[in-house]
């Protein structure tokens, strides 16, 4: 609803669904014989965008709920004949939080970015031999808080070409890279295929619409993870059974030049 020209808000709801199927690279016979029922989601949105200070500063937010049955998660079984990457039905997960995003103009040329998120993830039902393990199972990938913020300074045109330059800041929290527990002489023990919380900062520089014979020119400079911060993307450790571990790492400090 548009309240005043600088406001407005809005609800939503919506209904998903994705088709079941077979895990068609199952290792085992079991695995290959186990059908994956159909997922649905129900999801709820709400939230408010606005203006304010003659268009100066933008504010918006907003809130979410999702409720998954036979959410299809992918989960990795190991044994000592090898692993796979299998799909399989979680009976009911339920996933909320909000969002909020704020930009202001508060000089000329001068631009301020925040954004912020947070994501509260749980597995209601998952059942087992008959037992619901939802508290043994993690979700995958949903760090709890990211916050993105970010500085740009764009000089006035001139005849040359337009200068400007950014800097921006990232904070991601931990995530967990499987859904199920690793387990330990018959014990499932806490999560140990986690990625830690890193923060990362870039920088770029650039002279735009040069003017040349024909067209223009662009040209940038630029720098990522400046803090030359070591962080692990995704990995799963499979010592207790295979007696190896895989990772990824993200890219170390990277410079490079745009035309």
């Amino acid at each position: 609803y548009q309240w005043t020209d600088e406001t407005m808000t809005y609800f939503k709801v919506s209904r998903g669904f994705q088709s079941g199927t077979v895990n068609g690279r199952a290792a085992t016979i079991a695995d290959f014989s186990k059908l994956v029922e159909p997922e649905n989601l129900m999801a709820y949105e709400g939230g408010v965008k606005s203006q304010w200070f003659d268009n100066r500063l933008r504010i918006n937010a907003d809130g979410f709920l999702s409720e998954y049955t036979n959410e299809v998660v992918q989960v990795i079984r190991a044994s000592q004949q090898g692993f796979a990457n299998l799909q399989e039905n979680a009976g009911s997960s339920e996933f909320w939080g909000f969002e909020l995003e704020a930009v202001a103009l508060p000089l000329r040329g001068v631009e301020a970015s925040l954004n912020y998120s947070y994501l509260n993830t749980r597995y209601l039902k998952w059942m087992k031999n008959g037992v619901n393990v939802a508290n043994q199972r993690d979700v995958r990938e949903a760090p709890d808080n990211t916050i993105m913020a970010g500085l740009t300074y764009t000089a006035p045109p001139t005849s040359a070409g337009v200068f400007s330059a950014h800097v921006d800041g990232s904070w991601v929290d931990s995530t967990v890279n499987t859904a199920l527990r690793p387990v330990v002489n018959g014990v499932t023990v806490p999560p140990i295929s986690v990625n830690g919380n890193y923060a990362l900062f870039n920088a770029r520089l650039q002279f735009v619409d040069i003017p040349l014979q024909k067209g223009s020119l662009d040209i940038s400079a630029y720098c990522h993870n400046l803090a030359n911060r070591e962080y692990r993307t995704y990995g799963f450790d499979l010592g207790s059974q295979l007696g190896f571990m895989m990772s990824s790492f993200g890219d170390p400090p990277t410079f490079g030049l745009q035309l």
